[in-house]
């Protein structure tokens, strides 16, 4: 950083926050939104794991071969 370098107060929020416009989000194209997944990757496993087994119960699953 030098010394004509601005800095502005750092805003935390959640994400729904800004999809659901409960909280501004960016005001101007200086400024940036920083998206942390940490744990987002669990979720999807869990939610695939769900999926395929409904679809295993239901009749509806297709077994891939693997590579």
């Amino acid at each position: 950083m030098n010394a004509t370098t601005k800095t502005t107060p750092l805003t935390v929020g959640l994400i729904g926050g800004d999809i659901n416009r409960i909280h501004p989000g960016r005001e101007s194209d200086g400024e940036i939104t920083l998206f942390d997944g940490t744990g987002v990757g669990l979720q999807d496993l869990a939610v695939a794991t769900a999926a395929a087994k409904l679809a295993t119960a239901n009749g509806s699953a297709i077994k891939i071969d693997s590579w």
